[in-house]
Order: C-alpha cells, then sequence, then structure tokens
C-alpha cells in the first residue's frame, strides 16, 4: 500500500509552496512588526475603521477651506468623492487609503483612528486612564 504522499506527490509540491508563501507573509509581519517597535511607529488604520470612513461630495462652497488634498495636493473636482476624517480634514479616497494602510493618524492633525492591534489599543487606553487618574488628582487639591 502507498503512502499518502506518494499517492499525492503534485498536491505535496503545492502545498510546500503554500507553505513556503504563509511563512514569507508571517515573516513580513513580523518584520513590519518589529520596525514599528524598533522606531517608535504606530500600527496601521483597522480594516473596521476604513470601510467606517465618512464618504462626502466636495463642493467648492461647502469646503472653500480646503480646494486641494493636503497628501497629494492636487485639486479637488467638483462632485468628486472624498474621504472625511472625525477631525473633519478632507482627502481624496486612494491617497487617504493608501496613507491609513500605513498610518492611524490623519495626515495633518495627527487625530488617531482605531487599529487591529490589540496591545497598541490596550496601550492607548492605559495612557488615557492615566491622564484622567492625574486630573482627578489635582481637582481633589484645587
Amino acid at each position: 500500500m502507498a503512502s499518502y504522499h506518494d499517492e499525492h506527490a503534485a498536491d505535496k509540491e503545492d502545498n510546500e509552496e503554500t507553505v513556503l508563501a504563509l511563512h514569507r507573509e508571517y515573516l513580513a509581519e513580523l518584520q513590519e512588526e518589529f520596525n514599528r517597535s524598533m522606531h517608535g511607529l504606530k500600527p496601521p488604520t483597522s480594516r473596521t475603521a476604513l470601510r467606517d470612513i465618512e464618504v462626502v461630495i466636495y463642493n467648492s462652497v461647502e469646503h472653500k477651506d480646503c480646494a486641494e488634498c493636503p497628501v497629494c495636493q492636487d485639486d479637488f473636482n467638483a462632485e468628486e468623492q472624498l474621504f472625511k476624517l472625525e477631525c473633519k480634514h478632507i482627502f481624496h479616497k486612494k491617497c487617504l487609503s493608501e496613507w491609513l494602510s500605513r498610518h492611524n493618524t490623519c495626515p495633518l492633525c495627527r487625530h488617531e483612528l482605531l487599529t487591529d492591534d490589540p496591545e497598541y489599543e490596550e496601550k492607548k487606553l492605559d495612557e488615557k486612564n492615566k491622564s484622567r487618574k492625574k486630573e482627578n488628582v489635582y481637582s481633589m487639591y484645587s
């Protein structure tokens, strides 16, 4: 009786390629995570946050303070669909998508969006709670 691998020799090669591709992807993620931690870089924006970004139609009257995309510096076109962040800054959809795929902040004001990194989100909550604790202590003595 032949072994499973002997009967499925072609599958074995396909599986090896799949495993190698998964290993490469995993190593790339580890390298990115290592680089972020070494350089203090923030993780990219979560897919959920990207999906939930408000889409607005450009109107030169309504958006008179912002006639061009802060990322690419090209002018907005009338009736063009743009992304609008919580901080009210607007961008070309493509420009902001590319930026947020690498960062979790507004390119202008550095307002932070959610990430898919639970450790980073926990760290943000801890920092926020520390500042609230300090405020409470100061308010007790003033």
